[in-house]
């Protein structure tokens, strides 16, 4: 390669990465809401306290409209059937169905981060806690969040203490 070859391809490199350059700083301002300085984001807590769910019913956790993260998610109750139903896509399918027993008998148990799990199973005092932590930011969810529980048994269910922290991007 002569010299004016060497020339024009380093020139040449050096316009395609401020090409690249620049179509990086516009995709950053289009997904940096800014965490923890910005307006462009929010928590949404939810929490419950001494909820008795009746045999047979369908209780609605929350039901939240925009793009997010389910961050956080932890719940204690008296019944390992009691079924957690989150559609996490505005389309009205429940992308998450899942019950104390069922992550029991998957073996997802304990406080380990990017899934949930049961972190408590306690059959002789009838208490059963489930929880899900993020390893990023959590379960991402695009045009509304909505969580409800099932019932499936014939007995009241109680659910001591449920708390969820929702990461809107959107709203």
């Amino acid at each position: 390669m002569t010299k004016n070859e060497i020339k024009r391809t380093l020139d040449q490199i050096q316009r395609e990465l401020q090409n690249i350059s620049k179509k990086l700083d516009m995709l950053t301002h289009i997904i940096d809401f800014g965490l923890p300085n910005s307006n462009r984001w929010k928590w949404v807590p939810v929490k419950i306290i001494n909820r008795v769910i009746l045999p047979g019913d369908r209780v609605e956790l929350y039901d939240h409209k925009g793009s997010g993260y389910i961050y956080y998610f932890m719940a204690t109750m008296n019944s390992p059937d009691l079924r957690f139903h989150i559609d996490v896509g505005a389309d009205n399918r429940l992308e998450i169905d899942i019950s104390p027993r069922d992550l029991y008998n998957m073996g997802l148990t304990g406080t380990h981060q990017g899934y949930f799990q049961v972190t408590a199973w306690k059959p002789d005092q009838n208490f059963y806690a489930i929880g899900y932590s993020p390893i990023g930011l959590g379960v991402p969810f695009t045009g509304s969040n909505r969580a409800e529980v099932v019932n499936p048994t014939s007995s009241p269910v109680v659910i001591y203490y449920l708390i969820a922290w929702l990461l809107m991007t959107r709203w």
